[in-house]
């Protein structure tokens, strides 16, 4: 998509009432305009001429909508619709919407707190290997003794 090409959308979102009533206008004229033409050739009544248009141009609400995508953005004018759904929803059953939000807090808390300890033990340092080389190793052997006793017997 070009600056062009997106400026132009954000303009047509602003302007959207007015291009649509010019969309709307300029469909019925061109539908009047077919329709003179289909009567002086067919020599047709003015109303089964303008029939005959409309059904020459198609579905009007499809090429409405095309002409709507065309405008703006479909795809984040279909994320604001969905959301709008969702607090609607969310606005109609407080009880749940209470619910769903302490469940929501409450699992980022703990998934927080725990992030939190993984990435002290983890991934950070503790606190008194700052230097690697005074750090020494410590070694434990068990010798069992129950062994020792049962391979002699």
């Amino acid at each position: 998509m070009t600056a062009r090409e997106l400026w132009r959308r954000i303009v047509a979102m602003v302007r959207r009432d007015s291009l649509e009533r010019e969309l709307s206008r300029e469909m019925q004229a061109h539908a009047e305009l077919l329709a003179r033409d289909i009567a002086i050739e067919q020599e047709l009544d003015p109303e089964a001429a303008l029939a005959s248009a409309r059904r020459q141009i198609g579905n009007a609400t499809k090429l409405r909508e095309e002409a709507r995508d065309y405008w703006g953005f479909p795809g984040l004018e279909a994320i604001a619709q969905d959301l709008r759904y969702a607090v609607r929803g969310l606005v109609r059953a407080p009880a749940f919407t209470a619910t769903v939000i302490v469940t929501l807090g409450l699992g980022i808390g703990a998934n927080a707190a725990m992030f939190a300890v993984i990435d002290r033990l983890m991934f950070r340092p503790l606190p008194y290997q700052q230097e690697p080389a005074t750090v020494g190793r410590v070694y434990l052997q068990r010798s069992d003794l129950r062994r020792r006793f049962t391979s002699s017997t």
